[in-house]
């Protein structure tokens, strides 16, 4: 199984993606990385490089390992568009779920990611 994350920073409204995923063991912490093409970061206790080091400053989603019709990552939070409507990607203790749909297990639909919702008013999460 494949382990993504990405984390949406509050501070700066930018989404950034880790591929990366280990024990820091000089701040005895969980750190994540990216070290794809020219641009690399880590986010751990001490100094990262990123916008804040400060978790509350961030929002993360872990990759659900399904892929939308166009061949994109789904992840948590996002926003799916299928044939019943719009909804958003969440966990459940049984596995990834699209809205409140029976059955709504991800793997069930066949969806198009078309966002997500970090960022958005709070009004415009309710969908």
């Amino acid at each position: 199984m494949e382990i993504k994350i990405r984390g949406w920073n509050k501070k700066v409204k930018r989404m950034f993606y880790f591929d990366e995923l280990w024990i820091c063991s000089e701040y005895d912490s969980l750190a994540l990385g990216y070290s794809g093409g020219q641009n690399e970061y880590r986010l751990h206790a001490g100094r990262s490089g990123l916008p804040s080091d400060d978790l509350s400053t961030w929002e993360f989603m872990l990759f659900s390992t399904e892929k939308d019709c166009k061949g994109k990552d789904i992840y948590g939070e996002d926003i799916v568009k299928h044939h019943r409507g719009v909804d958003v990607v969440h966990w459940e203790t049984d596995g990834w779920r699209v809205g409140n749909w029976e059955p709504s297990y991800l793997g069930d639909f066949d969806c198009e990611v078309v966002g997500n919702i970090c960022g958005l008013p709070a009004k415009l999460k309710l969908i």
